[in-house]
C-alpha cells in the first residue's frame, strides 16, 4: 500500500487532479478520506462517485492514471479537521478491510502488505488512552537518524520484558524509584499491626517524630524475625532532627511485617515507609566500539569518581561468576608502569553462599571484601582506589567454600 501526501482542497472549491503514474505499479483501489468541508465528486477513468464531507470511501482506479476531485456542495461541517483529501492506494493482492462508505476517522487497518508514507509525514494519535499493539515477532524499523521526543514530565513505562540497546555508549537512562508511605502510627502504644510490604522492597525506614516513641518492634509476619535489631540503634535515638533509620528486611520471605510500639503519650507518632530496591541499568556498546571522551567524563562524574578524567578509558569487567574455594579470577590484566584505579563494584549477589571474596591485586593490596552469604544488591564506590603499580587486579576467595554468584560490573581506569 502507498499513502500519498495530503491533497489540498481550497476554500474556493477549485477542482484538483491527482496523478497515479510513477508510483511503483498500477494501483487497483484507492481509499479516499474527505477531510474538507465540501462534498466531492470523484472521477477515476469511467468510475464516478460522491464522497460526502468527513466521509471516506473506496474507488476502483485499476483502469486509470489519474483521479479528479470536483468540490460541488459546500456542507455545514464548519469544523472539519483539515482542508485536505487523504489518499491510500492498494496494489495487486491488497485490499481495504471493512465496510465503505464510513466516517473518516483516520483509522487504517491493513491486513497484509506494507505502508509507505511519501514526503515529510506526521503520524498523530489524538486523545488519551490510545494503545498501539504489535503481535509477537513484529519489528519496527526506523532508518536514518530518527529522534523520539517526549514532552517534559512524560514517562515511558515498561511493565515486562527486556529492552536491548545496541551501539549506544552515549545513551542516558534514568531510573527513578520513589519511597512508599506505609503508615502513620500514633498514640501511647499499639499493635501488633500488620503492614503489607510492596514487592521489590528490601529496606524499610522509621521516622520517630520528636523522639516520642520509646519502644518499637518490627517483625516479619511469616518468619517472626525481628528486623529492627540490626542496626542496633535505640529507638529513642530515632529523632526527626536526626533523620530516619533504615532496617533491611527479607521481603521475599515476609510479604508483610507486624508493628508494635510504646509511646510517651497519646501524641507519640512515627512514620513507616518502604525504600524500593536500586534499579541497575547497563548500557553496553557492541564489541569493538569504544566510549567517547564525553561519555567517559559523564560516567565518572556521575559516579563521583574524580580519580578519572575525560582522557581515561573506563575498564569494565562484567561479572556472572562463582569464585571457587581457594581460587582467584583475574579482573584486569597488569600493564607495566601503569596503576589500576578502581572506581567501584555495582551489581548483586545473585545466589548466596557463606563465603567472602576479596577484590585485590597480586601484591596483597585489598580494595574491598564482599560477603556473599546474603543475596542482595552490591553498591561499592571505591573512588579511584589505587592498586600496586604494574600489578593485575583479581577476585580472590581465600576460604574453603565456593562463593555465591557475583553478578554486575567492576569499573576502573588504568593510568
Amino acid at each position: 500500500m502507498l499513502i500519498l501526501a495530503p491533497t489540498a482542497i481550497d476554500a474556493q472549491g477549485d477542482a484538483v487532479t491527482v496523478n497515479l503514474t510513477g508510483l511503483g505499479g498500477q494501483a487497483q483501489k484507492a481509499l479516499i478520506a474527505n477531510e474538507s468541508v465540501w462534498a466531492l465528486q470523484v472521477f477515476a477513468g469511467g468510475v464516478q462517485k460522491w464522497i460526502r464531507a468527513w466521509d471516506m470511501d473506496v474507488i476502483d482506479v485499476s483502469g486509470t492514471t489519474q483521479m479528479r476531485f470536483v468540490p460541488s456542495l459546500l456542507t455545514s461541517t464548519a469544523n472539519a479537521p483539515s482542508s485536505s483529501v487523504l489518499i491510500t492506494l492498494a496494489f495487486a493482492g491488497e485490499d481495504f478491510p471493512g465496510q465503505y462508505p464510513a466516517p473518516a476517522d483516520r483509522v487504517a487497518s491493513i491486513s497484509a502488505g506494507s505502508v509507505t508514507v511519501q514526503g515529510t509525514a506526521t503520524v498523530a494519535i489524538a486523545g488519551t488512552g490510545n494503545t498501539v499493539q504489535l503481535a509477537g515477532g513484529s519489528t519496527v524499523a526506523i532508518s536514518g537518524t530518527p529522534t523520539v521526543q517526549f514532552a517534559a514530565g512524560q514517562a515511558v513505562t515498561i511493565t515486562a520484558g527486556t529492552v536491548n540497546i545496541q551501539n549506544a555508549p552515549g545513551t542516558n537512562l534514568s531510573v527513578v524509584t520513589t519511597q512508599t508511605h506505609l503508615g502513620t502510627f500514633q498514640g501511647a502504644g499499639g499493635g501488633p499491626t500488620n503492614v503489607p510490604i510492596p514487592a521489590g522492597v528490601h529496606v524499610i525506614g522509621v521516622l520517630n517524630v520528636g523522639s516520642t516513641i520509646t519502644a518499637l518492634t518490627i517483625s516479619g509476619h511469616t518468619t517472626g524475625t525481628q528486623y529492627n535489631v540490626n542496626p542496633p540503634i535505640p529507638v529513642s535515638a530515632l529523632a526527626v532532627n536526626g533523620g530516619p533509620t533504615y532496617y533491611q528486611i527479607a521481603s521475599a520471605e515476609d510479604t508483610s511485617v507486624d508493628v508494635s510500639w510504646t509511646g510517651l503519650n497519646v501524641n507519640a507518632k512515627f512514620f513507616l515507609y518502604a525504600v524500593p530496591d536500586t534499579t541497575i541499568v547497563y548500557v553496553q556498546a557492541n564489541p569493538g566500539t569504544t566510549l567517547p571522551a564525553d561519555v567517559t567524563d559523564r560516567a565518572t562524574r556521575l559516579l563521583g569518581q574524580l580519580a578519572a578524567d575525560s582522557s581515561d578509558a573506563i575498564l569494565s569487567f562484567p561479572m556472572n561468576l562463582v569464585v571457587g574455594a581457594g581460587a582467584t579470577q583475574q579482573v584486569f590484566a597488569a600493564v607495566a608502569g601503569k596503576t589500576i584505579k578502581l572506581l567501584g563494584i555495582y551489581g548483586q549477589i545473585a545466589t548466596a553462599a557463606v563465603a567472602a571474596v576479596q577484590l585485590e591485586d597480586d601484591a596483597g593490596i585489598i580494595a574491598a571484601k564482599i560477603r556473599t552469604d546474603v543475596a542482595m544488591p552490591i553498591f561499592v564506590p571505591l573512588n579511584g582506589f589505587a592498586l600496586t603499580v604494574g600489578h593485575l587486579c583479581r577476585l580472590n576467595n581465600p576460604g574453603g567454600v565456593a562463593s555465591g554468584t557475583l553478578a554486575g560490573t567492576v569499573l576502573a581506569v588504568q593510568k
